[in-house]
């Protein structure tokens, strides 16, 4: 029987000389796969809640200018709101959303030129049906 124990120590010994290396590599590929992939999904989720954080305020600024139209301070928070969606969460569909809000306040404003420009950026960016058949219907 002790015969066998030792065999079977020396089978594992060369099966782990033999095959140790790429079993390592396996588990660290695996390890990092699901460590890179957890991080991804948790950035992912931040950022959806920081770009809706944004646009939620920029709706609530669009209705305060709504009602005091010619309020400078609140027309520069929509804008820099606005702005920084559509930089900084460009491929999300809050960018989209922020352009066709900021058209709107510039329609308000009589800024046709800028109002064409965002609804062209929607057309030419969105992959939102719906989004892209506002524009137009905006645009017409």
């Amino acid at each position: 029987m002790a015969y066998e124990d030792d065999e079977v120590v020396e089978n594992l010994k060369n099966w782990w000389q033999k095959n140790g290396t790429a079993l390592m590599f396996a588990v660290a590929v695996g390890l990092f796969s699901f460590a890179g992939w957890r991080y991804w999904q948790t950035t992912s989720v931040e950022a959806a809640t920081q770009a809706q954080s944004l646009q939620q305020q920029m709706q609530i600024d669009v209705q305060r200018l709504s009602t005091n139209p010619n309020d400078k301070d609140i027309l520069a928070e929509v804008q820099r709101l606005g702005d920084q969606l559509m930089k900084d969460y460009s491929r999300t569909p809050y960018a989209q959303d922020a352009a066709l809000l900021l058209a709107k306040v510039a329609v308000e404003a009589n800024d046709l030129p800028k109002a064409i420009t965002l609804l062209k950026g929607v057309i030419a960016d969105s992959s939102d049906d719906t989004e892209v058949a506002l524009a137009q219907s905006r645009l017409a």
